[in-house]
C-alpha cells in the first residue's frame, strides 16, 4: 500500500499495489500496522458502514460534536464517487478548507479522513456502493453538519456537467441532422439510388430539425433549465443527512 498526504497533510490517499493475473486481481484494502506507522499514531476501527447510492445523490456534509468524533477511511466497491472532506478544527490554519479526490472500484483508492472533518460525497456513476471504516461507534444525536451547498465552502460536485454533455450532444446531432444529411441526400438523389428505409427515417428527422431547429432549441434550453431546478430542489436526487 502506498500512502500519500494531501493538501491538508491529515488527509491521507491509500494506493493500493493491485496484482493482476488472467484469474483477475487481488490486493490490501487494509493493513493496520503499516497504515497506523504512516500516520504515527493508533487509529482502531470498530465498524464498517455500506452504502448504496445512485448517480447524482449528493451525501453529507456531517460529522459528530467533537467527543463522539469519528475518524473515516473512504472506499469504492462499486462505481465512481467524488469524496469530499472539509476542515471543521476550530482553530486549525486550513479551517474551512474543502478537498474532493475522486474515488471509484477500478483503482481502488481509499481516503484517510481523522477526526474534525466534515466529510459527504457525490455519486458521479450510474451507481455506486461505498464502505466506510469509523474508528468510534455511532452516537444517536451527537451528529451534526453543513449544507452540501453552502455558500462559503462553495463545493463542485461534479453533478451538472451532465447537463452540458446532453447540450452538447442535443446540438451535435441537430447540427447532422440539419446539415450534413441533407448533403447525403443530395448525393443519392443524383445517383438517382433507392433510399434504405432506415435513411429515409433519418432524413425525415433531419427535415423535421431544419424547419424547426430554433423552437426545439428554445424547448431543450426550457427543459434543462427545469431539470437543473428540480435537481436542486427533488430529494429524490439529492439526499442530506
Amino acid at each position: 500500500m502506498n500512502y500519500k498526504r494531501l493538501e491538508i497533510p491529515d488527509l491521507v490517499l491509500c494506493e493500493p499495489k493491485i496484482h493482476e493475473d488472467n484469474r483477475g486481481f487481488l490486493f490490501e484494502a487494509f493493513k493496520k500496522d503499516s497504515f497506523n506507522n504512516f500516520l504515527g499514531f493508533e487509529v482502531d476501527f470498530c465498524q464498517d458502514n455500506i452504502s448504496y447510492s445512485k448517480y447524482g445523490v449528493i451525501r453529507g456534509l456531517h460529522t459528530n460534536t467533537l467527543d463522539f468524533a469519528q475518524s473515516k477511511l473512504v472506499s469504492v466497491l462499486q462505481g465512481k464517487i467524488l469524496d469530499v472532506a472539509v476542515d471543521f478544527r476550530v482553530g486549525s490554519p486550513s479551517f474551512g478548507k474543502v478537498i474532493s479526490v475522486e474515488l471509484d472500484s477500478f483503482e481502488n483508492k481509499q481516503l484517510f479522513i481523522p477526526r474534525g472533518f466534515l466529510h459527504g460525497f457525490s455519486v458521479l456513476s450510474q451507481d455506486a456502493i461505498v464502505n466506510i471504516k469509523i474508528d468510534r461507534y455511532f452516537a444517536e444525536g451527537e451528529s451534526i453538519g453543513a449544507r452540501y451547498d453552502d455558500k462559503y465552502l462553495n463545493i463542485d460536485w461534479k453533478i451538472k456537467k451532465v447537463v452540458f454533455i446532453l447540450f452538447i450532444s442535443f446540438f451535435m446531432v441537430g447540427f447532422m441532422l440539419s446539415f450534413i444529411v441533407p448533403k447525403i441526400t443530395d448525393i443519392f438523389t443524383q445517383i438517382d439510388q433507392e433510399l434504405p428505409t432506415s435513411t429515409k427515417i433519418v432524413i425525415a428527422l433531419g427535415d423535421f430539425f431544419s424547419n424547426n431547429y430554433p423552437y426545439l432549441i428554445l424547448s431543450f434550453i426550457v427543459v434543462i433549465g427545469s431539470f437543473i431546478i428540480l435537481l436542486k430542489k427533488s430529494e429524490l436526487h439529492i439526499v442530506l443527512y
